[in-house]
């Protein structure tokens, strides 16, 4: 079944449901749009072979108690005033 075709029938199928019935399958709608977002970026985070070393070099580090490798959350969050 073509693209068009599939959005086609989804209209079709929505018109037939009642408005409680459309709220539930446009939320599951937006979910799966969320879920497919969420891939694309895990896709992109695996694709970064830097990062993931940096990532397994960090966990290692925390491990071994390397602590003065890394900078605490709330030194990150700390905002000049100009």
């Amino acid at each position: 079944m073509t693209t068009l075709a599939l959005k086609h029938s989804i209209i079709e199928t929505l018109k037939e449901l009642s408005p409680n019935k459309m709220k539930v399958a446009l939320d599951y709608l937006e979910y799966l749009r969320e879920k497919d977002a969420e891939w694309d970026a895990t896709a992109e985070i695996l694709a970064n072979k830097k990062l993931l070393k940096d990532i397994q070099v960090a966990r290692s580090d925390w491990k071994k108690g390397k602590k003065a490798n890394f900078v605490a959350w709330r030194n990150i969050c700390k905002t000049k005033h100009v």
